[in-house]
């Protein structure tokens, strides 16, 4: 097993935020190791929810951390005209570890 992939076993926790000034924020947690899945809504309580999740989904999730590579430490900040426009935005990822403080 390489470095890459031992510390992709360890991630316990993987949680992302996207919020809009004004119109509020969605936060979705996935606990890989209890395999729950939360999603929360600020302006629309009645779309909470909390759901299990079974393996497959699991290794789906770890997969696709491996193939984004959320560990780039220099990731290009993209911004284009259209979207400057529009509402701005924040939105971040925070990845937990049995051991560390997360990675976000």
């Amino acid at each position: 097993m390489t470095d890459k992939e031992s510390k992709l076993s360890e991630i316990t926790i993987v949680e992302t935020e996207l919020s809009v000034p004004r119109k509020g924020s969605v936060r979705v947690r996935i606990d890989l190791d209890n395999r729950i899945l939360s999603w929360r809504e600020s302006n629309r309580w009645n779309r909470n929810f909390t759901r299990t999740i079974n393996q497959r989904e699991v290794n789906m999730v770890r997969r696709e951390i491996t193939k984004n590579d959320l560990f780039k430490s220099e990731r290009p900040a993209v911004r284009n005209l259209e979207q400057a426009l529009h509402l701005p935005c924040s939105w971040e990822v925070s990845i937990y570890f049995e051991d560390a403080e997360p990675f976000k």
